[in-house]
């Protein structure tokens, strides 16, 4: 079995589901369900849930209540967290409302701050141990830098959000497989989200980085090198929550490349576990 690393976060998650449009003048009535979450630990969760990977996780965790059912939760999944720090209290959190006008989230991940290249220095031989490592992009700009430049094996990068995919720039020549939604695609290329798959291929094309795989929903998904790309085609499905499937996606997309599966084979394998995740959101009423 291959064994590989992630660094990154692990927050508690708060999601809301309401049937109704939100409005600013009555509460509304609802369901609510909490979990662990985060990018890194969601897609280590997806490996050893379907035992494709050892895992080991260097994240911020705490002794308190919250930080002890995190740890319970990483022990039961068989994902040693031996290295991680240690904050006095949990401070990493996200809440996500869904509605029928559409989805919102609120983070707040401080705790993460203190991954610092100071902190991460003396495991860096002991990281270049494994055979791959997972950088999620919450962390702070010079940790990434840090472990993009002093990194011996190969890098895994998820977009993570419109609003952090930028961050890999400055690191993309050293990420040796990147993962992107169209959505973060377009911004990392700087078009407009109407942007047709084409315009995306050629501008990525542009960029330092050898291997991207880009989901484009009900399209299915494109692997992009600098002199080629390769689509594969899903069955479309009416999805109204899409929750955890991108990072299953990562997951075969890891899993898939320490096997040695060519690029065709990687997208219908990583699609098969994002297709799981869609089946079981679809079965859960929240």
């Amino acid at each position: 079995m291959h064994n590989i690393i992630g660094i990154g976060n692990m927050c508690f998650v708060l999601i809301s589901r309401i049937e109704e449009e939100l409005s600013n003048d009555k509460a509304r009535r609802g369901r609510i369900q909490n979990r662990f979450g985060g990018v890194t630990y969601n897609i280590l969760r997806q490996l050893r849930e379907y035992d494709l990977c050892g895992c080991s996780f260097i994240s911020v965790l705490s002794n308190d209540p919250i930080g002890k059912s995190a740890q319970n939760e990483l022990k039961s999944r068989a994902i040693d967290f031996s290295d991680s720090l240690f904050a006095e209290n949990w401070d990493s959190y996200f809440v996500e409302t869904i509605s029928p006008s559409g989805h919102y989230g609120i983070e707040q991940m401080s705790m993460l701050q203190r991954l610092t290249p100071e902190t991460l220095h003396p495991k860096i031989d002991m990281i270049n141990k494994y055979e791959a490592l997972i950088i999620d992009l919450n962390l702070p700009d010079e940790s990434l830098a840090f472990l993009a430049k002093n990194s011996k094996i190969p890098i895994f990068c998820d977009g993570t959000s419109d609003t952090l995919c930028k961050k890999v720039l400055p690191i993309l020549p050293y990420v040796s497989v990147l993962k992107l939604n169209r959505q973060e695609a377009c911004l990392l290329c700087g078009l407009e989200d109407s942007a047709d798959i084409d315009a995306i291929i050629s501008k990525m094309q542009k960029l330092p980085i050898s291997q991207t795989f880009v989901t484009l929903g009900k399209d299915g998904s494109v692997f992009i090198s600098p002199t080629a790309s390769v689509f594969h085609k899903v069955e479309p499905k009416n999805c109204s929550n899409v929750l955890g499937a991108g990072d299953a996606y990562t997951a075969g997309l890891v899993a898939g490349k320490l096997a040695g599966l060519h690029e065709k084979e990687i997208m219908a394998y990583a699609s098969s576990l994002a297709k799981q995740v869609l089946q079981r959101n679809n079965r859960t009423q929240y």
